[in-house]
């Protein structure tokens, strides 16, 4: 593979009006954030005080759209100069860096990007050359991890 599809995926990137481009997460199951979580907990991939804390911050959100498009976090490309992504992500990283709540991404990362109405362009291109699967593996953590992703234990 050369460079090619990576220097033209970034050309489209720079040119569109979000400077975003990663794919949707479950087009066919879709429901928003909340669904999202939904099946986080079903799959034990955070636990449900992290997750109603997340959902009770949410739903205070006057911007909040139960019905939010949620992205896969795993291929992503943004142009950092793009103002319009600048803000969404600040706004992201202001709320998650707080370690208030889930630690999983893609419920908030959705409810950032309708509240700052960005919608991505898609890098399904990327799956043709490089052979993306997606998948991350199925991730379980047990109650031991009772505060956090740090095992209950604060960083200093």
């Amino acid at each position: 593979m050369n460079g090619d599809v990576f220097r033209s995926l970034a050309r489209e990137i720079r040119f569109s009006k979000s400077g975003l481009a990663q794919d949707r997460h479950d087009q066919d199951k879709g429901g928003g954030p909340q669904e999202e979580f939904r099946r986080i907990a079903a799959s034990k991939k955070d636990i449900s005080k992290n997750i109603d804390a997340s959902m009770t911050w949410m739903r205070a959100q006057s911007t909040f759209n139960s019905s939010s498009t949620v992205y896969k976090n795993t291929v992503i490309g943004y142009d950092p100069t793009n103002i319009r992504y600048q803000e969404a992500s600040n706004a992201f990283w202001r709320r998650y860096s707080m370690e208030k709540d889930s630690w999983r991404d893609q419920p908030l990362w959705a409810h950032v990007l309708d509240k700052h109405k960005l919608v991505p362009i898609s890098v399904n291109i990327l799956k043709k050359f490089v052979g993306v699967s997606g998948s991350r593996g199925n991730h379980q953590y047990s109650k031991s991890n009772e505060n956090d992703a740090y095992g209950g234990s604060k960083l200093a």
